[in-house]
């Protein structure tokens, strides 16, 4: 097997990550230009996505995750004051089915 078909059955077996379509056109705008960007993740997608792993977005870019922080308090998320209400209320509504457990994900365009 050479180097390449390995990459590409590595790559096929990669792992999703998806984000609402609302925020599609914003992350494809931030990974374009090598931005870091962080996304939140609870109840079932916590502890789901682990840092260096390298996960394909919906719309088939490859990013790769850089840090992984755990909380328990949505407050203590280092983005909760530039979460407008709507996100905020979603995190609130959703801990209260699950455990308080957070993941704050920051993650980059992963670049060959």
């Amino acid at each position: 097997m050479t180097l390449d078909q390995y990459l590409s059955e590595i790559q096929s077996k990669s792992e999703i990550i998806t984000f609402p379509k609302s925020e599609w056109v914003d992350i494809k705008k931030r990974l374009k230009y090598n931005k870091i960007i962080s996304t939140v993740r609870i109840c079932k997608e916590f502890n789901k996505y682990k840092k260096h792993n390298i996960y394909k977005t919906e719309w088939d870019d490859e990013v790769i995750i850089i840090s992984v922080d755990k909380y328990t308090k949505p407050e203590l998320i280092p983005s909760w004051d530039l979460m407008n209400n709507g996100m905020k209320d979603e995190i609130i509504n959703n801990l209260k089915h699950c455990s308080n457990d957070i993941d704050f994900i920051r993650f980059k365009l992963h670049r060959r």
